[in-house]
Formats: structure tokens, C-alpha cells, sequence
């Protein structure tokens, strides 16, 4: 696996892939979570995870206010990716609302992110996330 992170140190018990984002749902990675963890002043992650199914890859930014994910799920395998953002209508991938491109199932709302499931294939999703209180 290789992860590159910038900003900040690492918290007690937290992993590289974990900022990342990629952790296996299933044995076998057949089923993946992307779940990227941005913080504090932490403002990019890449990671990529070479499984059995082929290679796992999840990068993300935060730049003029907007969370850019790209995420490569490997064939024959199925992904749960969540994106940061205020409201579910902000996401999009591929330039064009989220719910409505090719490959892409609108799951839910979940602590602060919009959940997708995607099948095999490349994806860049873009949301606007909720601005933090200080």
C-alpha cells in the first residue's frame, strides 16, 4: 500500500489508509468502503491498496471550498464511497449531478456525507462540504 498525506501528523491509533479512505467491507475486498477522513489542516490524501481483485485507489483535495474525490475500484469488486457534503444535490461525478450518472446509486445521508454505491470502473466525485464552526 502507499498513502501520502500532507499537513499534520498522524493521531495516536490512526492509520495512513484510513485518511486514505480505503478499508475492505468483505474479505477479499470484493466489497470496499471508500471513506475518506479529512481534518483539522489536512487538505489532501492519496492511497491506493493492490488486493486480489487488482488495484484499490483513493485520492482526495479540498481546494476553493470544494472535496474532489477519485476513486478506482478494481473488477469484479463493488464500492460504498462517501463524500463530503452539505446536501446530497451538491455531489457530482463526472461533471453532472451524482445521482444521475452512469454507474452511481444514491444510498444516503450519513454524518456529513452523501453514500454511494459504484460497481467497478474510475470515479471523481466533487461536493461541497458543510463549513466547519470554529
Amino acid at each position: 500500500m502507499v498513502v501520502v498525506v500532507r499537513a499534520r501528523p498522524l493521531q495516536r491509533g490512526e492509520t495512513l489508509a484510513r485518511r486514505g479512505g480505503i478499508d475492505a467491507e468483505t474479505p477479499g475486498f470484493d466489497r470496499i468502503f471508500i471513506r475518506p477522513r479529512p481534518g483539522g489542516s489536512l487538505t489532501y490524501a492519496r492511497a491506493r491498496y493492490d488486493s486480489v481483485r487488482g488495484r484499490i485507489e483513493s485520492g482526495w483535495n479540498i481546494s476553493d471550498g470544494q472535496f474532489r474525490l477519485r476513486v478506482t475500484i478494481p473488477a469484479n469488486a463493488t464500492a460504498t464511497v462517501h463524500v463530503p457534503s452539505a446536501e446530497a444535490a451538491d455531489v457530482t461525478e463526472g461533471g453532472k449531478p451524482a445521482e444521475k450518472a452512469e454507474g452511481v446509486e444514491l444510498l444516503r445521508r450519513e454524518d456529513g456525507a452523501t453514500v454511494f454505491a459504484v460497481g467497478s470502473g474510475e470515479y471523481e466525485f466533487v461536493g461541497t462540504p458543510r463549513e466547519r464552526s470554529s
